[in-house]
C-alpha cells in the first residue's frame, strides 16, 4: 500500500506541475508574436496553477546592455543581456527585433545587429530560457540619423592674383563625421587642417595656398577632394595665370673705373605681355638714355648710362639707378672712380748759397696718377721730374738749387706739377748772395766736352771772383776739365769754406786762381801738380775772358797738360752745361 500510494501520488504530482506549467504559459517566438509572460510573476507556492516551494524556478533577466549608446541608421551594434538562473539550469537566449537584422549570435549572451535604413524607435527583445522556464525582456532603442556632410561653397573664383582661399565642412545631423582632404592637386597645397571629426551641427574652416608657379598664362580650374564616412564633397577652385611681364636687368653693376664716361644695361622681359618700365630714381652725376620704354616678351632694350665726374670728389662714388615697372622693380649699381692728389707745401723760400728741399705729393684718388715738373725756374734742379703714385700712396719730390746766371739779391719763380688733368703751383723764392755768370771754354776739339763750362760769382761789394760748382754730374758737382772729362771736386756744397777758389781783381782786371790744391774727382786717382791754374780777365761786370792751364799725374796714359781759353759771358738762353739727361 504504502509503494501504490507513493506511485499514485508521484502521477498526481505529475499531473499537478504539467497543470501549473500549462496555467503559468510557453516559450516565446521571433517571428512577430507577443512575447511570452513571465512566469516569474506566478502567485504564492500555495497556488494550484504554480510549482510548489523547493520546485524548479524560472530565469530572471536582469539588464540588456547595447554598444555603442548612440545608435544611427545602419550603424552595427552589439547587444548583451545579463540573467540568472537560481536553480543554475543552463540558460538558453534568442533575440528579436521590429526592425533591423541580427547578423550573428541569435542564440547567444551577446549578439550583433545591423541597425535599419530609418532613424526612429525599433524594439529590441531577448528570451532567456532554462529546462522548464522562458523569460523576455523587451528594449527601446533610438535610431539616429547619419552624419551628413556639407561644404561650402562648392566653387571658389581666385582670380589673377590671390594665393589663398578656404572653405568650411559641416556636420548637418547625426553621427560624427570624420573627414579628410585628398591630396590629389599639384597646384593646391598647404591645407589647414588636413582632416577632422565633427559632431552635429559643428564645422572646420578649411584654408588652402594656389601656386601659379610654372603655368602657362590662361584659366584653370582645379578641384580639391573632400572624402568622409557620410561620403565625398567637391571644392571647384577657378583662378587664371595671368598675362604678366617680368623685369630682368643686366649687367647689374656699371663699374666706369677712372677712365669709362659711358656704358650701358640691359632691359630685358623674361614674362608675358608687354613690359612698361621707366627710370626712378638715379644718382645726380648720372644720365640715362632713353628713360622709359615697351618691351615685348622675350625681348630685351639696351639702356646707355654717362658720368659726368665734374663734381665729384676724388676716391670712389657709388649710386643706384631705379628701374620701375609693371613687371616689378630691379636697380643697377653705379661705381665711378675718381682721380685727385693734394701738394703740400706750395712755396718755398731759400738763402744763402745752397738750398735742398721736398714737397709731397698725396694720392688722393682712385688708381694710378702719373706726375711730371714742368720747370721754369733755371736756378732749380730735380733729380727726378716725372713718376708715378699707387692709389693711398705718397711720395716726396726734391730739388735744390742749381748754379746758373741769376742777379744777386732776391729771385722769384715758379715750377708747375701736372697731376692727371689738374696742375699745381709751387712758388720759390732765393736771396741770391751774388751775381752768378755762366760760360763756356773756347777751344776745346772733344765733342764730347764741347758744352763743358763752369760758374762763376761776382760778389759786388770786394770785387772778388768766385769758381764754383760749374759742372752737375750724377756723381757730383765739379769743375769739369775739357781735356780729361774729370773735373775738380767742389763736392756737393762748391761754395762751403776751403772748397771755393777765390781770386781778387787787379787793378788790370787780371784774376789767378790756383788750382793745385785740390784733389780732383776721379776714379783713377789722378792728382794736380803745382802749376794748375786759372788766370783770365775782368772785362766787364757781364764778362770775362781767359785760359785754363792744368798738369795732373795719373797712372799711364792719363798723365800730362791740358790747357786751353775761355770766353765767360752771361747767356739767359745758352743750354746749362752737364750730363745729357
Amino acid at each position: 500500500m504504502r509503494v501504490f500510494f507513493n506511485n499514485s501520488l508521484v502521477i498526481l504530482l505529475t499531473i499537478l506541475v504539467i497543470s501549473f506549467i500549462a496555467s503559468c504559459g510557453g516559450n516565446g517566438k521571433d517571428n512577430g508574436e507577443k512575447p511570452p509572460p513571465d512566469s516569474s510573476n506566478c502567485p504564492p507556492p500555495d497556488s494550484t496553477n504554480c510549482p510548489p516551494p523547493g520546485e524548479n524556478k524560472a530565469p530572471v533577466i536582469d539588464s540588456i546592455t547595447h554598444s555603442p549608446e548612440e545608435v544611427f541608421v545602419n550603424s552595427m551594434v552589439d547587444f548583451k543581456v545579463y540573467a540568472r538562473d537560481e536553480d543554475n539550469d543552463t540558460l538558453t537566449y534568442h533575440w528579436g527585433s521590429n526592425s533591423g537584422t541580427f547578423t550573428y549570435g541569435t542564440e547567444k549572451q551577446e549578439s550583433n545587429w545591423r541597425a535599419p535604413s530609418q532613424y526612429g524607435n525599433v524594439n529590441v527583445w531577448v528570451t532567456v530560457s532554462d529546462i522548464e522556464f522562458s523569460v523576455s525582456e523587451t528594449i527601446v532603442v533610438f535610431v539616429d540619423e547619419s552624419a551628413e556632410m556639407k561644404v561650402n561653397p562648392t566653387q571658389i573664383n581666385l582670380g589673377e592674383s590671390n594665393a589663398e582661399g578656404e572653405f568650411y565642412i559641416i556636420n548637418l545631423k547625426g553621427d560624427t563625421l570624420s573627414w579628410e582632404i585628398e591630396k590629389v592637386s599639384a597646384n593646391i597645397s598647404s591645407y589647414t587642417p588636413e582632416k577632422g571629426n565633427l559632431v552635429r551641427n559643428e564645422s572646420d574652416t578649411v584654408r588652402f595656398t594656389l601656386s601659379r608657379e610654372g603655368l602657362l598664362p590662361g584659366e584653370y580650374k582645379d578641384t580639391i577632394f573632400v572624402s568622409s564616412n557620410a561620403g565625398k564633397a567637391k571644392v571647384y577652385v577657378l583662378f587664371i595665370k595671368p598675362t604678366k611681364p617680368a623685369l630682368s636687368i643686366s649687367p647689374k653693376l656699371l663699374d666706369f673705373g677712372i677712365d669709362d664716361i659711358s656704358k650701358e644695361f640691359i632691359v630685358t622681359n623674361s614674362g608675358t605681355g608687354i613690359l612698361e618700365w621707366k627710370i626712378g630714381n638715379k644718382p645726380d652725376f648720372v644720365t640715362v638714355n632713353p628713360e622709359s620704354g615697351s618691351v615685348e616678351a622675350g625681348n630685351n632694350q639696351k639702356i646707355m648710362v654717362k658720368v659726368n665726374r665734374g663734381g665729384l670728389d676724388p676716391g670712389y662714388t657709388e649710386g643706384d639707378i631705379i628701374i620701375e615697372s609693371n613687371g616689378g622693380e630691379d636697380s643697377v649699381r653705379i661705381k665711378v672712380g675718381k682721380q685727385g692728389a693734394d701738394i703740400e707745401p706750395e712755396s718755398f723760400s731759400f738763402s744763402g748759397f745752397t738750398g735742398v728741399d721736398s714737397f709731397k705729393i698725396n694720392n688722393i684718388g682712385a688708381g694710378r696718377i702719373n706726375w711730371k715738373i714742368i720747370n721754369e725756374v733755371p736756378w732749380l734742379k730735380f733729380p727726378y721730374d716725372m713718376g708715378y703714385i699707387e692709389e693711398d700712396a705718397s711720395i716726396w719730390v726734391k730739388f735744390q738749387l742749381e748754379y746758373t746766371p741769376v742777379r744777386e739779391g732776391i729771385n722769384e719763380n715758379k715750377f708747375k706739377v701736372v697731376i692727371v688733368k689738374d696742375t699745381f703751383t709751387i712758388n720759390v723764392k732765393w736771396d741770391a748772395p751774388f751775381k752768378i755768370w755762366l760760360g763756356k771754354w773756347t777751344g776745346i776739339t772733344n765733342p764730347q766736352f764741347k758744352d763743358a763750362g763752369f760758374y762763376v760769382g761776382y760778389r759786388e761789394e770786394d770785387s772778388v771772383l768766385i769758381v764754383y760748382a760749374p759742372y752737375a754730374g750724377l756723381t757730383g758737382n765739379g769743375l769739369k776739365m775739357p781735356c780729361s772729362g774729370d773735373r775738380l771736386p767742389f763736392v756737393e756744397m762748391p761754395l762751403d769754406p776751403g772748397n771755393e777758389a777765390v781770386s781778387e781783381i787787379d787793378e788790370n782786371n787780371h784774376f789767378y786762381i790756383d788750382l793745385s790744391k785740390f784733389k780732383p774727382y776721379s776714379a783713377a786717382g789722378w792728382k794736380l801738380m803745382v802749376g794748375s791754374y786759372i788766370e783770365g780777365t775782368f772785362i766787364h761786370a757781364d764778362s770775362l775772358v781767359g785760359k785754363l792751364n792744368y798738369i795732373w799725374d795719373a797712372k799711364s796714359p792719363r798723365s800730362g797738360i791740358c790747357s786751353g781759353e775761355f770766353n765767360f759771358n752771361s747767356w739767359p738762353e745758352a743750354k746749362r752745361p752737364g750730363p745729357s739727361r
